[in-house]
């Protein structure tokens, strides 16, 4: 006679937790136990998709309202800022942040890789699991069991002696999962709302020996998600960011439970034109959709129309995009397969004004200390002659400005590289002075003068004053100094120094001033 054994099941996430099962099918009959672990070791995250996209598909734009150029690399300048859309590649998965798995040797390129991108299952959440007899090559199926991840036991009945081959599958969530009406050819439907985790698997059982089913569940289906990053606009943290689908085509099918791959056949369409709710993605300043939408069908593109973006930059309030001026914004360039995150990103950046082949920075840079992660910053424009705070001037190729070495700089470098991106921006030089073209006086303001940029902006320089002794009370008010590169000696560093009147002396006089002294800097980079 055949013995049976009693199989205990205990089910642990990452997190070392038990689980319970509610068994909804009938068993073998029993003869004595034998402990089985199962081991749900996490959910892999659906890798990005990968870097060899096309670069030419990045995006396009149908424009509403606001004036705009596109350019073709995707980047489309409006009247007070750029963006770049992107579908986001697999580069950045490293940012991944939903891992609970620890690695105790950073060095372990191979631990590091399996830590990435893995998170626990839930308490509450539930996944089934069907248990099939290997007999001469052929799967009889023998039993199943919905789990809910829990503190408590749950026993199984299976024969011993034998090899089984085990299925599980989830929708991480606390939803009832029931059993397929076929367990010979077994077929479950994806949603729309919850991803489709699977994992599947053999084992044997031996008297004596404790068997373990290991799982690690992966997304079988693409989750749709929107980024938009406001890094470069300087930002600290947005304030308002609205924005919603448009048409976007959800897609559910059948999945084999055996074969681990979604069939051809379409279940049902659904289009949503849903409001996309935001969360904060390791940054203030970053924003990711939080909306749970899944589909099962390649998604090559869609739609996103953003309806209201403001961001604060150290206090100061700034709009991009207003209800009256919505943005619709296509994006392209999503790989074709399925189980793979369709992330939209949307990067805000900086337009400076456009002056031969240099792009030059609107506003002055300064040192934000609220803001540790992201601390230099370039400044609004100013229009008129303005003083500013401490963290605005700057001693010669310092990399902290006066409000922290006052008139020692100690750690030298080009503050401007440190602008995120970084190494993009850099301090001009005497000849990026000289190639700027006729200095205009701002009439009827006082106080600052601009130059005309070919790209349809003004670049303004201002009189901000400076700083000569050895605090922060700034003096010279009437005048506007600006920090070059280069070195006149060892004392002196050149500037430019500009006068409200205008004009071609204005906008040309190189000056040197003793390197100790606070001034402004306005940044530059290549175009």
């Amino acid at each position: 006679m055949k013995k049976h054994i009693y199989f205990l099941f205990i089910l642990f996430t990452t997190g070392t937790l038990t689980v319970s099962c509610n068994k909804q099918e009938s068993s073998p009959a029993i003869a004595q136990a034998e402990g089985v672990e199962i081991i749900v070791h996490g959910i892999k995250d659906a890798l990005l998709q990968d870097n060899n996209a096309p670069a030419a598909a990045k995006a396009s734009l149908i424009r509403n309202g606001l004036s705009s150029t596109e350019h073709a690399d995707g980047q489309t300048d409006f009247d007070g800022f750029s963006w770049e859309l992107s579908a986001e590649s697999n580069a950045s998965a490293s940012r991944l942040q939903s891992t609970n798995a620890t690695v105790s040797n950073a060095g372990n390129k191979s631990a590091l890789k399996a830590a990435m991108g893995r998170r626990s299952m839930d308490t509450g959440k539930k996944f089934r699991i069907l248990f099939y007899e290997v007999q001469n090559g052929n799967e009889v199926y023998k039993a199943s069991a919905e789990i809910t991840v829990s503190s408590t036991r749950h026993i199984e009945k299976l024969f011993n002696n034998v090899t089984y081959k085990w299925y599980a599958y989830s929708y991480d969530d606390a939803a009832a999962i029931p059993l397929p009406s076929d367990t010979n050819n077994p077929q479950i439907p994806t949603r729309t709302n919850a991803p489709l985790l699977y994992d599947s698997g053999t084992f044997t059982t031996t008297p004596g020996n404790t068997s373990k089913v290991d799982i690690e569940f992966e997304h079988q289906i693409s989750k749709v998600e929107v980024k938009v990053d406001a890094q470069q606009m300087y930002a600290n943290n947005f304030v308002t960011l609205t924005a919603n689908f448009v048409a976007l085509p959800l897609v559910t099918k059948s999945f084999g439970v055996k074969s681990g791959a979604l069939g051809t056949a379409i279940l049902n369409t659904t289009t949503t034109n849903e409001t996309i709710t935001f969360a904060a993605d390791g940054s203030n300043a970053i924003q990711k959709s939080t909306n749970a939408l899944y589909t099962a069908a390649a998604l090559p593109s869609f739609s996103v129309n953003f309806t209201n973006v403001v961001y604060n930059k150290t206090g100061m309030n700034i709009t991009l995009i207003r209800p009256t001026l919505p943005q619709l914004a296509l994006i392209t360039g999503f790989n074709s397969d399925v189980k793979l995150i369709k992330r939209a990103l949307v990067n805000l950046k900086y337009k400076g004004g456009v002056i031969g082949d240099k792009e030059w920075a609107q506003g002055i840079l300064y040192y934000d200390p609220t803001d540790p992660g992201n601390p230099y910053k370039i400044s609004e424009p100013f229009m008129t002659g303005t003083t500013h705070p401490c963290n605005y001037y700057w001693n010669w190729n310092s990399l902290k400005p006066r409000s922290i070495t006052g008139n020692k700089t100690t750690e030298f470098g080009d503050p401007c590289r440190e602008v995120f991106p970084k190494n993009s921006w850099r301090t001009p030089t005497r000849q990026d002075f000289t190639g700027l073209n006729v200095a205009i006086a701002n009439v009827p303001n006082n106080g600052a003068v601009y130059f005309d940029a070919q790209n349809g902006e003004r670049v303004y320089f201002h009189e901000a004053g400076w700083i000569t002794n050895n605090n922060c009370s700034v003096s010279n008010t009437n005048d506007g100094m600006y920090w070059s590169s280069e070195a006149y000696s060892t004392a002196n560093g050149y500037v430019l120094e500009i006068d409200e009147r205008g004009g071609t002396g204005a906008g040309n006089e190189i000056a040197h001033y003793s390197k100790i002294y606070g001034m402004s800097i306005k940044c530059v980079r290549q175009y």
